[in-house]
């Protein structure tokens, strides 16, 4: 077999890929995983491919490392449903919304420290900032703009479930990856930050100033960002520490979230059971994008090559 075929064969997978995401509308976890079955058979034949595809699932599914993920994703999904996420963004709209661009600037600072407790916040940034700047006349572009590029900063800043997701592959350090991300966020927070403040000068009509808070509403909203400080410094300083493990750090993080759901009454069992149940499809989704990714093709033909 020519080296050239596995070649093929993986940009054949690729817009196999491509075409079934756009057309079929089929799970990226199901193409995966048929693609990588079916490059791996040409390869190496059905029967191995058979046996390949038992041990991947098998693999993806009884590592211990992948604890992590879904503890991770229940704590962000404890905080959503807690109303923590909406506190946070009050408390932080309550001391910049007064200024041009300030509620574009709390909507990034909200992404950026919601994203340091959980990972996640497209959801309620969308709920909660949007309405506000629409309200005061903020521009499309910016009331969009600003909401869409803060959600990134959960992929970099940790807890991230993409470094976990990424650890687990790699068998990389979970601790150094969540310690190696802190610094790139806070650089692109930055440099969004420097955005939103040039277009408030350049376009100043895009971005009108809020009502001011008084000192009573900034008092009242202050707790809302004590709760998010006290979470990250459990969840990311017992790890950086070597107090906790990941897997430790992400019970410990649901805990202390339940317990400030229910301390702020902004938790019921209605909830728990919608933060259950997300968590778990989030969790399999992920898993089977794990499982799908059909990583190493060998055999006595076969090199080594990425096929899902």
């Amino acid at each position: 077999m020519s080296s050239v075929e596995p070649s093929l064969i993986a940009l054949f997978v690729v817009i196999l890929l491509i075409a079934g995401v756009l057309l079929l509308r089929l799970p990226v976890a199901l193409l995966l995983a048929l693609l990588g079955f079916g490059g791996y058979a040409m390869l190496d034949g059905v029967e191995n491919a058979l046996l390949m595809l038992g041990n991947e699932l098998w693999g993806a599914f009884s590592g211990y490392g992948l604890t992590v993920v879904p503890l991770f994703v229940l704590m962000g999904q404890i905080c959503f449903h807690s109303g923590m996420s909406e506190r946070l963004y009050r408390s932080v709209h309550a001391l910049t919304g007064h200024r041009r661009g300030g509620i574009a600037a709390a909507t990034l600072l909200a992404c950026g420290a919601f994203s340091a407790i959980c990972g996640s916040n497209t959801a309620t940034m969308t709920s909660v900032a949007l309405p506000q700047m629409r309200r005061y006349g903020y521009h499309p572009i910016i009331a969009t703009g600003s909401i869409a590029a803060g959600t990134t900063l959960g992929v970099i800043i940790p807890p991230s479930v993409v470094a976990i997701v990424v650890g687990v592959q790699t068998s990389l350090s979970i601790q150094r990856l969540f310690l190696s991300g802190i610094i790139p966020g806070m650089l692109l927070l930055g440099g969004f930050l420097l955005v939103v403040l040039a277009v408030s000068l350049l376009r100043p009509a895009w971005m009108p100033a809020g009502n001011r808070a008084s000192r009573a509403e900034k008092l009242q909203a202050l707790p809302g960002l004590l709760e998010t400080i006290v979470l990250f410094i459990l969840v990311i300083c017992g790890m950086s520490l070597g107090v906790f493990t990941p897997t430790e750090a992400g019970a410990a993080g649901c805990a202390l979230a339940l317990v400030i759901g229910f301390f702020r009454r902004g938790l019921d069992g209605r909830g728990i059971r919608a933060a259950l149940g997300e968590s778990m499809g989030i969790s399999a989704m992920i898993f089977l994008l794990m499982a799908g990714d059909i990583r190493e093709v060998s055999g006595p033909d076969a090199p080594s090559v990425h096929a899902g």
